[in-house]
């Protein structure tokens, strides 16, 4: 957090954006038993426009298969989202109201399945605080 100091006796709070690292999972042992390797979570809330990205750690597995809620039906994921390490990770740049659902990793094994659902909850665009940031910084 950056304090800027101004003429007038106000200070202008910016906050200053970092990159984003995707999520990483651990290197997987493609020959261990077919499981989770982090604890998954089972609901994610992300402020519109931002970044999220969706775990789903596992060793042991031959493939990993994202989809959607849609109406009751799973439905593979959407092409703007972005499937990182080896399937492991769903990652959305720049989320959308439309992107909130729950999403479901699907991995298979050699002689087993597992899955993990994420509900990805959207929340409303900025706060009041983040608005009033850019006004008073436009004004100088």
């Amino acid at each position: 957090m950056l304090i800027l100091h101004v003429s007038l006796p106000l200070y202008v709070i910016a906050v200053l954006g970092f990159v984003k690292a995707a999520f990483s999972c651990p290197a997987q042992n493609k020959s261990a038993e077919l499981r989770f390797t982090v604890k998954l979570g089972s609901k994610d809330f992300v402020r519109i426009n931002h970044d999220v990205d969706i775990p789903c750690c596992a060793e042991g597995y031959e493939n990993i298969t994202w989809y959607k809620e849609v109406n009751g039906n799973w439905q593979p994921v959407p092409s703007e989202s972005e499937v990182l390490h080896d399937g492991q990770v769903l990652q959305f740049l720049d989320i959308q109201d439309t992107d909130a659902a729950t999403y479901r990793c699907y991995v298979v094994g050699q002689s087993k399945v597992i899955y993990h659902d994420t509900q990805i909850v959207v929340e409303g665009k900025n706060s009041l605080f983040e608005c009033f940031l850019f006004i008073t910084l436009k004004r100088f």
